[in-house]
This record gives structure tokens, sequence and C-alpha cells, in this order.
């Protein structure tokens, strides 16, 4: 957990740092993409933690799956209503665009999880090297199908995020995506039971005919009435 938080604060002071030009894009992507894999990390060892705690007290499982979950919308929709305050009231402070300020304070709420992660709140121990050697094997032996399915998620993944970036093309990115889920779906079904396989398939359908309403909004972050005078009719704020 610390290397995913100096990998994201440096990631996220990166992507801060650089002026709002074109040519600064495919570097702010990194800093973005190590942010967001703090963000996947923290989420990923949370789970890990309370699905050890829903282990060992299975009775208090819907009291604490409903605290963690509440946690999170709470404080999702506290972010939400204060990014458009501090696009809108922090522009120009300190030479920092309002986007930049928006990312900027992340940092606050990211950095406190490194102080209960040195003093090991999370109870995690050491593990041996015949302990470490010994769960490899484990895996490979008795969860192998999922082992070489996270290998390929993550390739594919790096691999995707490469071609973005360097061809900057829509034409290549829609190829791309399309073979990415092609080759992702067809490896769940190689490896997987076949109703897990299903259920990967279904949820690349559902996920990929969803219309998502959230691009327009890069628009708040970097185009005002100027550039738009007709739209898009909403203000930061909003």
């Amino acid at each position: 957990m610390m290397i995913v938080s100096i990998l994201g604060l440096g990631g996220t002071i990166l992507a801060v740092s650089l002026k709002l030009v074109e040519s600064n894009a495919p570097i702010a992507a990194v800093g973005l993409f190590l942010a967001n894999l703090q963000l996947m990390g923290y989420d990923l060892f949370a789970e890990a933690v309370y699905s050890r705690r829903l282990a060992s007290v299975p009775e208090s499982g819907p009291a604490l799956v409903s605290y963690v979950w509440a946690g999170n919308q709470l404080f999702g929709l506290f972010a939400t209503l204060l990014v458009g305050f501090v696009v809108n009231y922090a522009d120009g402070v300190w030479g920092l665009g309002g986007a930049q300020w928006a990312v900027l304070t992340t940092i606050f709420t990211s950095s406190t999880v490194i102080v209960p992660a040195w003093l090991n709140f999370f109870e995690e121990s050491r593990a041996t090297k015949e302990q470490a050697r010994a769960h490899r094997q484990h895996l490979w032996s008795d969860q192998r199908a999922v082992a070489i399915l996270s290998v390929v998620v993550g390739v594919t993944a790096v691999g995707y995020s490469v071609v973005n970036l360097a061809a900057q093309s829509n034409t290549v990115s829609f190829v791309t995506a399309i073979l990415t889920v092609i080759l992702l779906t067809g490896s769940s079904f190689a490896v997987m039971k076949p109703v897990i396989g299903k259920l990967i398939l279904f949820n690349a359908v559902s996920q990929g005919s969803i219309i998502s309403v959230g691009g327009p909004s890069i628009y708040f972050f970097t185009n005002d009435e100027q550039q738009y005078p007709a739209g898009p009719h909403f203000s930061d704020i909003f």
C-alpha cells in the first residue's frame, strides 16, 4: 500500500504541475494513470481487509458491508458537491487552473492513508520466503485459470493505454477497444467456468452499450462561454 501511495501522490503532483497545453496531455495521462492506480490499490486492499473480517465474524457481515459502502457513497457525494466550487472559485489561484485544483485537493485525502498503512492498522503480517513460495504454488495449482486471466487483463490494460497514448486517433482507439473486449471475453470463456464466462460477456456488453454522459464534463474543465457561446448551458458549480 505504501508503494501505490507514493506512486499515486507522485502522479497527482506530476499532472497538476504541467501547463494546460495539448503537448503535455500524454504526460498528464501518465500522472492520472498513477493516481488511479493508487485509487484501485486502496480499493483492492480495503476489500481484502473487510473480506477477512467477514470470514472471521460472518454475523456482522451486513453491518460491515453497509458501513463500508455508506462511507463510499457519502464521501463520493461530498466530492461531487465540492468539485464544482473548486473549479469555479479556485481558478487562477497561485497560477493553477480550476481543474488542477480539483485534482490537487485529492492529495490531502489520499495521503492520509499513508499513516495507518505505516502503523500497520491493517494488521498485515510479514510472510517468510517459504510462506510466499507455498502461496504461489497454491495459486498456480488450484487457481491457475485466475492467475493466467489476471496476467492477460493486466497486459491488455497496459497495452491499450500505450496504444491510445501513442496513436492519438479515435479510429485506432475504437478498433483497439473492440479487439480488447474480444480478447478478454474469449480468454474468460477459455479458462473460467462457462457460467462465469457468460457473466463477464454480459458485463462487457452492458458496459459497452451504456451511453455515458460524463464525457461532456471535460468542457467544464477546459472551456468556457467564450469557446462555446451556445453551450453547454450549465455552470461549473452545476
